[in-house]
């Protein structure tokens, strides 16, 4: 199947996004836990473990550091996909290199929207319709999405995995790996404050 694909001049990363990410271009209807985890997952934490797993596998790491680094990676991504996903509504677009709640207007549902969406799915339902079809302007109503409850509980998430993605690294062997994979939760975390 790869060949096919570099016979049209994608790469290795192109076919790889479009494996990874082609189930995640369908919005979902309602937010859940299992939705978030999903999206989630799908976009940042799978291609994040799969790239720290094959990197330790080159290494011949052995197969416990292996599971560990891979459960750390598995965190770590969607550590960055939420501070991803929060930095997108409270950034400016110097900062962001593009517009603020760009996530939304390209039909992406991230955390907090789907928080938001768990909370009043009728009104944020509606409200992503008008974005969507530019009956009202995105910079008007992203304090729906951008305000202290929902990114509160967007940390609350966050939270969870940094402490599980700690967990996973405090068990690997080798101080030096550990160390550095720990700096770089911290980086993510910084990053989002």
């Amino acid at each position: 199947m790869f060949y096919a694909f570099t016979t049209f001049g994608w790469d290795f990363s192109q076919f790889l996004n479009l494996v990874l990410f082609l189930p995640f271009f369908v919005k979902p209807s309602a937010a859940n836990s299992f939705t978030i985890q999903n999206s989630i997952a799908g976009k940042t934490a799978s291609l994040i473990k799969t790239s720290a797993k094959l990197g330790a596998m080159a290494s011949d790491s052995n197969q416990e550091s292996v599971n560990f680094i891979s459960e750390w990676a598995w965190h770590n991504g969607i550590i960055f996909q939420i501070t991803d996903d929060i930095l997108d509504l409270s950034s400016d677009e110097q900062t962001l290199g593009k517009p603020s709640g760009n996530d939304i207007l390209e039909g992406t549902y991230t955390l907090p929207v789907l928080i938001a969406l768990k909370k009043q799915p009728e009104k944020i339902k509606k409200i992503l319709s008008d974005v969507s079809d530019e009956k009202i302007i995105l910079k008007e109503v992203i304090s729906e999405f951008n305000n202290d409850e929902i990114i509160s509980e967007s940390k609350l998430f966050l939270k969870t995995h940094i402490e599980k993605s700690e967990n996973a690294a405090m068990k690997i062997e080798n101080k030096d790996i550990r160390n550095i994979l720990l700096d770089l939760n911290r980086y993510l975390i910084e990053r989002s404050n």
